[in-house]
């Protein structure tokens, strides 16, 4: 039997902090931010909220907030992915999705769903499945990717 689809009003964070708890590494004054690790300054919520500096915090667009390409149920808490779109420093063409796994492995459903969608928009995407990086999308991404381990 499947569960029910929980009722999203809005695009909003709500209580979604997947951003804030580790999955997308960074430093936040000094503390760094490690895989599955929380952001020092999360409890339930963001302590510093008013004071969050401005990179990473008040600069990160969840892809999933800012776009209605992605359906309702790719919301991080129901998904167990952050998606966000990157445009590469010196070549803005190569703009991509990275699609980053929290506490666990992307479901098959999830992994399915981005595929279909990458491929039918065209968009370069680099995707996790259990922690390893993948690629899609153009021979030209896939290049500069190849030239960049070089």
């Amino acid at each position: 039997m499947s569960q029910p689809i929980p009722m999203i009003d809005a695009r909003t964070c709500g209580e979604c902090t997947k951003c804030c708890e580790g999955w997308l590494q960074t430093e936040i004054y000094g503390h760094p931010v490690h895989r599955g690790q929380p952001c020092f300054y999360v409890e339930r919520r963001c302590t510093i909220y008013e004071q969050r500096p401005s990179y990473p915090c008040r600069e990160y667009n969840c892809y999933w907030v800012e776009s209605d390409e992605l359906p309702l149920w790719m919301k991080p808490t129901l998904s167990g992915v952050i998606v966000t779109e990157k445009v590469h420093q010196t070549q803005p063409q190569l703009t991509y999705v990275d699609v980053v796994e929290t506490n666990g492995t992307i479901s098959a459903t999830v992994l399915n769903w981005l595929i279909h969608w990458a491929l039918r928009k065209k968009k370069n995407m680099i995707y996790e499945v259990n922690g390893k990086k993948h690629v899609l999308g153009t021979s030209e991404f896939s290049q500069h990717l190849q030239s960049l381990k070089s």
